[in-house]
């Protein structure tokens, strides 16, 4: 996968694509890449350029990278197609997932601008034409972002604290979607995280707007930074598109979110394939409570 989130996973910077016509965007998955891991064409986050807009949907060949880097495909008949969701702002491909039926859990760089006329959430796992979608009937509005006050995007992703944002729907969340809890470092019970994003598959492929899934077991939870490194030098990983998705884990058989995706380091030449790092949602659990109750919501 890039060197974003994951699915195409290795995928998590933000994904720049052309204005689209009507106002409406498309979809989004985000990951950024810290200074150290631009590649040509990225900004200090990690975007990218997309030199093709796109209508109600995007012919699969635009979408489709050669080979699938460590990533399953998610198809719309997937019991796990409804994991997750697109957030796209501002002309950038992020991933997010639900913490209440209105709210999703994102990373702030994705959102920073805070435009609610210019974002998006795009509930379906493919923005291919063959895939059936169509932005008409697969996206939901947005009436609030909320960006973490201590996020600086001056700052490098590296440096950056509190990459993390919620952003309240227009409305409900489509059925089958599920509402994840927030799991605490200690609740961990096994090794193995579960990522899913719609980012690129590589840092030098395409993949993105496609959602796809992996597993990684080589990562170190940090509290006292609040974030979550993993290791993905020889194996899955996230990638540009990736950004804001989250790690689940299961416990007592049910899924939780662990971390957020944020950014990724490594070599200029293939930022994807060395370190990611997310925030570890746990340590953000007041502020993200806070949120939730000035809305009116019950606590996660």
């Amino acid at each position: 996968m890039g060197c974003g989130p994951v699915l195409s996973i290795r995928q998590g910077d933000a994904l720049t694509l052309k204005k689209l016509a009507l106002l409406i965007l498309a979809c989004a998955v985000t990951f950024s890449c810290d200074t150290k891991s631009q590649s040509s064409g990225d900004d200090s986050r990690g975007k990218q350029t997309r030199k093709k807009s796109f209508g109600p949907c995007t012919p699969e060949a635009d979408l489709m990278a050669a080979n699938i880097v460590q990533g399953t495909v998610v198809k719309p008949s997937d019991e796990d197609s409804k994991a997750v969701m697109m957030v796209y702002s501002n002309g950038e491909l992020c991933t997010g997932s639900a913490i209440s039926d209105t709210v999703i859990l994102t990373a702030a760089h994705c959102v920073v601008k805070g435009d609610t006329s210019n974002t998006i959430v795009i509930f379906y796992p493919s923005l291919s034409c063959e895939s059936g979608f169509n932005r008409a009937t697969h996206s939901i509005p947005v009436s609030k972002i909320v960006v973490h006050s201590a996020y600086d995007a001056k700052l490098d992703a590296d440096k950056a604290k509190g990459d993390l944002a919620v952003v309240f729907l227009a409305s409900k969340i489509p059925d089958g979607y599920p509402i994840y809890p927030i799991a605490r470092p200690d609740e961990e019970v096994n090794d193995v995280l579960i990522l899913y994003g719609y980012g690129k598959t590589g840092s030098n492929q395409r993949g993105a707007g496609i959602l796809r899934k992996t597993t990684v077991d080589t990562f170190v939870k940090d509290e006292r930074s609040g974030k979550i490194k993993i290791t993905q030098e020889n194996g899955p990983g996230i990638c540009q598109g990736d950004s804001g998705g989250p790690s689940l884990i299961y416990v007592g058989g049910q899924l939780k979110i662990l971390g957020i995706n944020s950014y990724v380091s490594g070599d200029p030449k293939d930022v994807c394939n060395r370190n990611s790092f997310q925030v570890l949602a746990w340590s953000y659990m007041s502020w993200i409570n806070e949120q939730l109750k000035a809305a009116e919501l019950p606590p996660r």
